[in-house]
This record gives C-alpha cells, structure tokens and sequence, in this order.
C-alpha cells in the first residue's frame, strides 16, 4: 500500500508540474514577439521601451574572376511567397542580389510580389547581351574573364557568338548606377531565414487574444550574420533588457532597429553600405540565439518593413 501511494503521490506530483509548465507556455505564448513599440525622442535617438513585467518571451557589385564557378551555369526557378524577396533568396542561395537583378531582368523591385516567379543561377554572374561587332576575346577583356571560362560556363564549346545572344557573364556584377536605379529606396533584407513574426495586430490561437507587433522577427540560426539592410551611419549601439544588443541604422529617410544580436564591433558615426555585416545573431536580451527582430521607423512611427523590403 505504501509503494502505491509513493507511486500515486509522484504521479501526482508529474502531472502537477506538468500543468504548471503548460500553464508557463500558454502565458509566454501570448506574449511571444510582441514588445512595445520603438520610438524616437527628442533628441532623435531611439527609445527603447520596457515591455510591462507581465509580457513575457523566450525569444524574444564588384566582381572577381578569381572567384569564378568552373562550371555551366545552371537556373531554376521558383515562386516569392508571403516575406520573402529578391535580397533574401539571394543570401539563402549565397549570391549576390545583383545576380538575381540581371538574371531576371528587373528594372524596378516594386514589380515584385508574392507569387512572382524567380529563376535563380547556381553561381553568381550577370547576363550580357551580344553587341554588334562583339566578339568573345572583347567581351571576357571587358569583363576581366578568361574566354575558356566564358566557352565553359555557357557551353559554347567552339560555336561562333552572334549578335542577340545572351550570354552569362560569371562573378560579373552591375555598375553602380544600374544597381542603385533598379534597388531604389527599397531595403535589402537583414538576415537568412524566415519570417516567423509579421507586423501587425496578431490574435493568438491559445487564448484568443490580440496584441500589436511592432517589427518583424525572423528564425535563424544561431551566430547567423546580420546585414545593413541599406548604406547608412550607425546613430546608437548598445543592450537592452529585452532586445539585448542591439544596433541603430539612420538611412535618411528611415531607420533601422536590429535586436537579439551579439555584441556588435562598430561603433557610433561608423558608415557601412548596404549588405555590408553589422552583427551576428546572439543570445542576448530575450533573444533564444536563433532570432533577429527587425524594426523600421519612418517619420518617427514604426512601419511594415515588408513594405521596403525587396
């Protein structure tokens, strides 16, 4: 009888803190990514609210020839869905935007939405469409590329070049002035992965409630790079309890929030261009090492980066 009730009572006491680690997870739940909203003060430095004590959550164009792939170019394509863009397809297939820019032909990144169709190469390079009087020794001095690598990446073997074909140019990147045409004041998305959190009002499946995001959060994984979304000068660097490190982008006519970071190496007035490494993805704040929460802020109100990023 004993045995019994010591097995009873330890059942009892399973169950009990099994309840309570539920409970736990359905009260961290509704509370998961919502913090309050970022704000400039008058001083026109980012305020950094703390969330109220019952808000809680558990994560909170040059080329190189050098570098050039000794192989056929290959494409194939796929579809942008909800949160996603040309910049994030590209650090997923580790290229360049450039490369999806000129493979795709885009004269403008506003054209883009869900459902477009993307064809995506297996190595970085631009295409080139062949001029009159072109020929191939002028277009891989052009380039800076050798004409076996040009033969070799196209499959041209020993066929003659004429004028209309397209060809791929590899580790080529656009000049400065198409690439800035073309990207615009869209922004460059910050990190590789996924968005888990979307901006906006979020009603939560467990307890039925709502509560408004004020950026977005997107999985990753742990020391994953973050990149400057657009060139900019760094205005503050510094921690916070619950978005932990954190960085502060001034583009002009926005601003960019990066948090859940680890410690950043630049310092305040630092310039970096877009794409350039800001910080890698830490555990820092209320951040779980495989998240970055992305904020903008444009006229000093938080805004749906979906909207800029491309």
């Amino acid at each position: 009888m004993i045995k019994n009730l010591k097995e009873s009572c330890f059942t009892l006491s399973f169950l009990t803190a099994l309840a309570v680690s539920f409970g736990l997870l359905i009260i961290i739940g509704s509370h998961l990514q919502h913090l309050p909203p970022p704000a400039f003060n008058s001083d026109g430095y980012w305020v950094l609210p703390s969330p109220p004590l019952e808000r809680i959550s558990i994560f909170a164009g040059s080329h190189n020839s050098q570098n050039a792939d000794n192989t056929a170019v290959r494409f194939y394509s796929t579809t942008l869905r909800q949160g996603e863009g040309l910049s994030l397809l590209a650090r997923q297939h580790n290229l360049q935007l450039a490369t999806l820019l000129s493979v795709n032909a885009v004269s403008d990144l506003g054209s883009l939405s869900e459902g477009s169709e993307v064809v995506i190469p297996n190595q970085d390079g631009i295409n080139y469409i062949v001029r009159r009087f072109d020929s191939l020794a002028t277009i891989a001095r052009r380039f800076e590329v050798s004409e076996d690598l040009l033969r070799t990446v196209n499959r041209l073997e020993d066929r003659p070049i004429r004028r209309g074909l397209q060809l791929f140019i590899p580790s080529a990147g656009l000049s400065s002035r198409d690439f800035n045409r073309i990207v615009g004041s869209h922004l460059s998305f910050p990190v590789a992965g996924n968005v888990r959190s979307f901006f906006g009002e979020i009603t939560h499946g467990l307890t039925a409630t709502t509560s408004h995001n004020y950026g977005l959060v997107f999985s990753t994984i742990e020391n994953q790079t973050v990149h400057a979304a657009a060139d900019g000068v760094v205005t503050q660097s510094g921690f916070h309890s619950s978005f932990g490190f954190y960085v502060v982008l001034d583009h002009g006519h926005l601003q960019s929030f990066y948090g859940y970071l680890n410690r950043p190496a630049l310092g305040i007035n630092s310039r970096v261009r877009r794409g350039d490494v800001i910080a890698t993805v830490g555990r820092s704040g209320l951040g779980n090492g495989r998240s970055l929460y992305f904020s903008l802020l444009k006229d000093g109100k938080a805004v749906d980066p979906l909207l800029f990023l491309k």
